[in-house]
């Protein structure tokens, strides 16, 4: 008996697998036709970036078509302050709706497949941004590989499961955030939870080769403000804040080669300078953002990232003092986010499941990792409890850049062990 329960089980995975196969063209249409649309967040830097209500209100006719109607609605403002996040205030959601579509086969578990349609800005790009250009076998264009190649394989997966709706007991919730990316810190996902969307497993489909990450790094930011003294450009009284800063980035980046020790993935990046305001005047003011990724070892028991900013503001402090000027005019630290880490055990169902799901669908093993980036899995996890993993199809190191692409037989790939999955966790 044994014997002919696992053979009906290989035939269901490889109809399944069958099933996801005979929509490669239709992940592929919708993957390019959301790249062609500018959905870049309205936080990217880049003047005029619309948001992502285009990406969305295309997504979600799609989703109609499905005979399923998709629920529209914007993060509130204040949602950072309401679960007790450092986030960026201020941050605004008019006009920038999550889509997310339920998908019901009766009693049973819940399971999320979360990702987000905003992108980061395209300044620099060498490829046309929204070109959606198809070319040995990958889409380029800003997005392709983080995330709207992830969003349209999520599109794939519940298509092909409405074919075995009847072997099915449960909830698949497929979210389309926003403001994942430009520090948007995961409003979009918080606002999913507030609205009431749980369940029992999630996976977010962001990242890239897909592995399975079975939780991520943390990240917090901190403005550091070096102060000058102003004058004439041809005098020479004024002390130039930018050579101050210098001095200070000096001290960030002996700090963050030292955190690398322990830890490859323990980033120190100064992504942002900022100072002066004419050639003529020298300048009194410099500012510097910096992102620090932490591990849960490095939070420690607080689980968040109280124990790294006190360790900056401390190598700061002490290494500024060496400089006689930065000594009497301290650069002044402060912060702008914090966003924990989180990780769910190696032996946990989801991965357990996820890894069998990656060997039935491909007929090779999955690697299982930690995700050395943030992401808003965490949120999920942290304030439902629920068993959440990361599993994508982006690029790897593809996701941001001036060429971005997503492969398209690891979009088609990604659909095949997530719809095997949810088949395995929703089968009656």
């Amino acid at each position: 008996m044994p014997d002919v329960v696992e053979s009906a089980e290989m035939i269901a995975i490889e109809d399944i697998v069958s099933q996801v196969e005979r929509l490669r063209d239709e992940i592929v249409e919708l993957a390019r036709e959301l790249v062609s649309v500018n959905t870049v967040n309205p936080y990217s830097g880049e003047e005029g970036s619309p948001g992502e209500r285009a990406g969305q209100e295309l997504l979600a006719q799609k989703l109609r078509e499905l005979a399923v109607e998709p629920h529209l609605f914007e993060p509130r403002a204040g949602i950072f302050e309401r679960f007790g996040i450092l986030g960026p205030p201020g941050r605004q959601y008019a006009n920038r709706p999550n889509v997310v579509a339920t998908f019901d086969f009766g009693t049973g578990p819940t399971v999320i497949l979360n990702s987000h349609m905003d992108t980061v800005g395209v300044t620099g790009m060498t490829v046309e941004p929204f070109g959606a250009k198809l070319e040995d076998g990958r889409i380029y264009g800003r997005g392709s590989s983080d995330s709207k190649g992830n969003v349209a394989l999520v599109y794939g997966v519940v298509k092909a499961l409405r074919a075995f709706g009847s072997e099915l007991s449960g909830k698949v919730v497929f979210e389309s955030v926003v403001d994942e990316e430009c520090s948007g810190c995961g409003a979009g996902s918080l606002a999913c939870i507030e609205a009431g969307y749980r369940g029992e497993y999630a996976v977010f489909v962001d990242g890239s080769g897909l592995e399975i990450s079975r939780g991520c790094y943390g990240c917090c930011t901190a403005r550091c403000v070096v102060k000058g003294l102003p004058g004439h450009g041809s005098y020479t009284r004024a002390v130039s804040a930018i050579d101050k800063a210098f001095v200070v980035k000096k001290v960030i980046d002996r700090f963050g080669r030292a955190r690398l020790r322990p830890d490859k993935n323990a980033f120190t990046n100064v992504g942002v300078f900022r100072a002066g305001t004419q050639p003529s005047i020298v300048p009194a003011r410099a500012e510097m953002l910096v992102n620090l990724t932490y591990s849960l070892r490095e939070a420690g028991k607080a689980l968040d990232g109280t124990r790294v900013m006190k360790r900056f503001e401390d190598a700061v402090a002490k290494g500024s003092a060496k400089d006689d000027w930065l000594d009497e005019n301290p650069p002044e630290v402060s912060w702008l986010k914090d966003l924990q880490p989180f990780a769910i055990p190696e032996d946990a169902r989801l991965v357990a499941e996820l890894r069998a799901a990656y060997r039935a669908a491909l007929g090779r093993e999955a690697r299982v990792v930690v995700m050395s980036g943030w992401n808003d899995a965490s949120w999920f996890h942290r304030f439902t409890g629920a068993e959440t993993v990361l599993f994508a199809a982006g690029a790897p190191g593809s996701a941001h850049t001036a060429g971005e692409y997503v492969v398209v037989d690891d979009m088609v790939n990604g659909a095949k062990v997530l719809a095997v999955l949810l088949w395995s966790l929703l089968r009656r």
